[in-house]
Order: structure tokens, then sequence, then C-alpha cells
């Protein structure tokens, strides 16, 4: 994982520390800046894993939401707090490793890029010794040329003819003509010497030149190297800061709900005595409609394509219906209803047609609906049954008790009230007061 995704997690363990009264963890995590530095066997995580990732926290969240959904405030921040810090750790020491090896390797390549600039300049001196010796050769053969060009000059082109003619012995002409030659070889290899020393000097140069060129492009290397180091170095302390607060987070978190758990079983034997209450008086109200010969609100099976109730709103399930045993506290919870997220303030509409027979603060499910439907006269083991829907942890309810209300009227607003984390509706579906899986009576597509 990435750090800028340890940052996002530890942004939301910020929240949920804020209701402990404890030091919210860092956020100021940035992502390494040095992936192309990472030495063979790092491997970054692509888009499609991360995002994997990020679905199994949801889910590991929506479950500890589920359990703890009886706990006080404190509790239900710690247990969030827990579950994130465990699923984070792995994440966190996994961006430590490779911030320590970004840094591992970028110091490498420095102590490379370094040896390169001492090798450079090495070139560099040896390439000026080459062109102050090729410019000593020059400035002699500039001289020697000189003196011939002079000697030439002043002969008149006549020397050779002047030794002709002189009179003397023919060894003596042959002794001065042979001089001669000697003078002119001397003059051709100066001239060569002239022309060589020039292109040892340009060559010398344009090496010197080179050399100058790639010492300077080393050091901005081993420069940058350096700098990406030192981020990497940044980096990898930041993560190992965030590997530490994390364990210490869990630890917190653990301590506190330790310390809640006598308010936490409490919470929880007060939401049994609200369910009791609320399965009584819909019960009774399932009995009194067979006594009336009350009619379903409509038709059909339950389970069906198109659903017997419709979609109160419209978003995912946060957490199902059913029991769930809590590791921490070790007793099993019935979790009444199916939790389905959506933002804040979205209106709930009614599943089904019916009569507001519960409209009010309701402790633990926060504002809370229940709609009498009439009773089911379809095949199955609830035929003849009262049933009913309810709406829980809503931010505002627009309904009374005892008022009509239609199929798709909307009847309150999605909120967090009550033991809620996070913005969603818990919709329960009860059949003679009694909850059951509310998924078979919605719409096989959820829509």
């Amino acid at each position: 994982m990435s750090m800028r995704r340890v940052a996002s997690r530890l942004l939301m363990l910020g929240s949920a520390f804020a209701l402990l009264s404890v030091p919210a963890l860092p956020i100021n995590v940035h992502p390494l800046r040095t992936a192309t530095l990472l030495p063979a066997g790092f491997v970054l995580a692509d888009d499609s894993s991360l995002a994997a990732k990020q679905k199994e926290i949801a889910k590991a969240l929506a479950t500890a939401q589920a359990t703890y959904e009886a706990a006080g405030t404190k509790v239900q921040a710690a247990a969030r707090a827990y579950t994130a810090a465990n699923e984070e750790l792995p994440g966190a020491r996994n961006a430590l490793a490779k911030a320590n090896g970004a840094v591992i390797a970028a110091q490498v390549t420095l102590d490379q890029a370094n040896a390169a600039v001492d090798k450079a300049q090495a070139r560099v001196t040896t390439a000026d010794r080459q062109l102050a010796a090729a410019e000593r050769t020059v400035a002699g053969t500039s001289q020697t040329i000189g003196s011939i060009a002079a000697t030439a000059y002043m002969g008149s082109g006549l020397t050779s003819i002047n030794v002709l003619m002189n009179p003397g012995s023919p060894t003596e002409v042959l002794d001065r003509l042979t001089l001669l030659d000697q003078v002119e070889s001397t003059q051709r290899q100066a001239l060569a010497g002239y022309v060589s020393a020039r292109r040892a000097a340009k060559d010398a140069y344009k090496r010197s030149v080179a050399a100058q060129n790639v010492a300077q492009q080393t050091r901005k290397a081993a420069m940058n190297a350096l700098l990406d180091t030192q981020s990497a170095q940044g980096d990898a302390q930041a993560a190992a800061k965030t590997v530490a607060d994390l364990v210490a987070s869990t630890k917190t978190a653990l301590a506190v709900a330790q310390q809640n758990k006598a308010a936490t079983l409490a919470a929880y034997k007060q939401l049994q005595q609200e369910n009791a209450q609320v399965t009584a008086q819909l019960a009774a109200q399932a009995a009194r409609d067979r006594a009336a010969g009350r009619p379903p609100t409509r038709a059909g099976p339950v389970t069906g394509t198109s659903g017997y109730f419709s979609m109160p709103l419209q978003g995912w399930v946060s957490s199902p219906f059913g029991w769930r045993f809590d590791p921490f506290y070790k007793r099993w919870q019935l979790h009444a209803g199916v939790d389905i997220a959506a933002a804040g303030g979205t209106p709930i509409k009614a599943a089904g047609s019916g009569t507001i027979i519960r409209a009010g603060w309701d402790g633990g499910y926060g504002n809370y609906t229940c709609i009498d439907n009439g009773v089911y006269e379809g095949p199955g083991q609830y035929h003849g049954k009262g049933v009913a829907t309810c709406y829980a942890h809503q931010s505002k309810i627009l309904v009374h008790a005892g008022q009509q209300v239609r199929e798709g009227q909307v009847i309150g607003l999605v909120g967090e009230t009550g033991a809620a984390i996070g913005y969603h509706l818990h919709f329960e579906v009860r059949v003679d007061g009694v909850p059951v899986q509310p998924l078979n009576w919605l719409p096989k597509c959820f829509c």
C-alpha cells in the first residue's frame, strides 16, 4: 500500500479518535517520491490492488460497526479505531520497508555518482595537461617555422643556384647539395610537426570540454540523488512514526473498550429491552389486524424478482442482517435489520403502504419509525401473520403515529442518531413483531 492510502486511513482514524478525547494520528504523510530508486524485489501496489484493499477495510469496519452497535460513543470509536489500526498495520509496515529500501538505493546511486565525479575530474586534469603540452609544442614549432621562413625570404630562393655556381671541387658541390637537402627535410619535418601539434591541441581541448561536461552532468545527477535520498529518508521516518502511532492507537482503543465494558453491556441490555418492546407492540398490532380482518397492503409472494416491498432508498449494504459473535465481549448479538449506506439527509421512502404506529426517539435506534403494513396473505410460513417495516437512525422524522402513508412516500431523512457509526438507514422487516431477513422482501436487484 502506498503512503497516500496510509494517509487516508489515518484521516479516518483521526475522526474516530476525536470522540476518544486523545490526540488524533498524524495525517501529513507524503507518498514516496523515489519509486524509480527502489531496489529489486520492491513492487508498488497498483490501483486495482489498492481498491481491493479499500473494500476489505470497508467490510471490516462495517462488521465492527454492526458488532458494537449497542455500544456507547467511546466504545464505538474504540472499536472502529481498533479495527482500522489492525487493518492498517501491514500496509504501514510495508510502506516503511519500501521507504527504507528507497533510502538504500538512493545512497548507492549517490556513491556511484560521487565516484563518477572523481573519475571525470581526473580526466579533466589529464586533458588540461595534454592541452598545455600541445600549446608548448605549437609555440616551439612556430619559432622554428619563423626562422626557416626568414631564411628562405632573405635567400630569395637563390640558395641552391649560388651553391651550384660557386667554384669548387665536385666534392664540395656535392656536400653543399646534401646540406641543402637536409635543410629542406628539416623544413618539411617542422611543418609536419606544426600541423600535428595543432591537431593534438584541438583534440586535447575537445576531450577536456567533453570531460568537463560529463563531470557537470554527473555532479548534477549526484545532487539529485542526494535530494531523493533525503526525501526518502524523511518518508521512511514518517512511515516509522505511522507504524508506531498505529500500534499505540490499537492499544489505546483496546484499553478504552475494556474500561467501558460495563457501559457497553448495559447499553446492549437496553437495546434488547427496546427490541422486546417493539416486538410486543407490533405483535399486538398484528393480532388486532387479524381480528379486524385487515387485508395486506399489497399482494404477491415474499421472494420474487420485484420484491414484496420496494426499496426505501438507493444505497449499498454496509452491514447484513443476522446473528454475529462479538469476539471482544464473547457474546452473540442479533443485528435485527440490514444497514443501507447513504449520504446524510437522503430521503427515506416507505417500503410499503400502511399506518405509522411508532415514530420518535427510541434509544439505540435513534429516531425510529415503524409502519404496520397489514396481514400477509401469500404462500409460505408467513401466511396470516402481521408484517411491519421499521426505519432507524434517521436525522429527521417526517411523519407521526397514526398517520396513513402510501408506498414511496418520504417518511424521514438518513442520519446517524442513536448507536450508529456513519450515515446509513437501519431497515427492518418484522413478522408478528419478530425481525426477519429484510433482503427476502426487497427486489432481487436491490434497486
